[in-house]
């Protein structure tokens, strides 16, 4: 078998397996409703991004939450989609994506065949179907944070490696802004990017490097900066972001 022909034949199960992962999680949104199901997050977070969405809210000033996860819940709404529903199928569709990039992690250990069966089990956890068809946080971060890790391992001198290191900084920004989890990630990995690596030989990308991960540490610490434009905002002075109670 020539390898263009096994690769044709790994996409042809992936979209299997996204098409399954797919299949069940959409079925189990219109198999239950958020609002009556057991998950007190998933209601508060469709309230607020109702609130968000007439302007009510704005998560970009705020301690409680942050920004990007409504946005995204918000999306479909301006399509013309019910809130709850769209955001709960935008999900579903992230949660299906998760399992394609579960195949690109497990690759790098397994063989083509392991890593594929790894997948469609992922896809049909019975946790995972359930996280992905409710509007919840964990998907759209565990999704931005697993793809900048990928996006980490394709760094080699030659494979263009400002360009994924650049796009490993786009994804963690992200998962930056959907929990705070994300925060600690990005923070570790710009002080990574600080270590002497084979792959940069050049001083000029080097110095590209070094402007990266100054700018991706400044970025990663964005909750701290909302927790401070939060105690300004409310309270006047912004070092009370110590006190969150002050800041409510």
């Amino acid at each position: 078998m020539d390898q263009n022909t096994n690769r044709r034949q790994i996409l042809r199960w992936l979209a299997l397996v996204f098409l399954v992962s797919l299949v069940f999680r959409v079925l189990w949104v219109f198999l239950t409703e958020s609002y009556s199901h057991v998950d007190g997050d998933s209601v508060c977070r469709l309230s607020a991004t109702k609130a968000f969405v007439v302007g009510e809210l704005d998560f970009f000033t705020s301690v409680h939450w942050l920004p990007l996860h409504f946005t995204i819940l918000a999306i479909p709404s301006y399509l013309g989609v019910p809130l709850e529903l769209g955001g709960r199928l935008l999900t579903a569709i992230l949660g299906a994506g998760l399992c394609l990039l579960s195949y690109v992690w497990n690759r790098q250990f397994l063989s083509s065949r392991t890593a594929i069966v790894a997948a469609l089990s992922f896809a049909l956890w019975p946790q995972s179907i359930y996280l992905s068809s409710m509007a919840l946080s964990e998907i759209p971060f565990v999704l931005f944070l697993l793809g900048g890790v990928l996006s980490l391992t394709r760094v080699s001198p030659s494979s263009r490696p400002l360009f994924w290191l650049y796009v490993s900084a786009i994804l963690f920004t992200a998962s930056n802004m959907i929990r705070f989890e994300g925060w600690l990630w990005s923070l570790v990995f710009s002080f990574a990017l600080l270590v002497p690596s084979p792959h940069i030989p050049h001083t000029e990308k080097r110095d590209s490097w070094l402007r990266l991960a100054l700018l991706w540490g400044l970025i990663a610490i964005y909750p701290l900066y909302s927790m401070m434009i939060s105690a300004w905002k409310n309270q006047g002075d912004p070092t009370l972001f110590q006190d969150p109670k002050r800041i409510y």
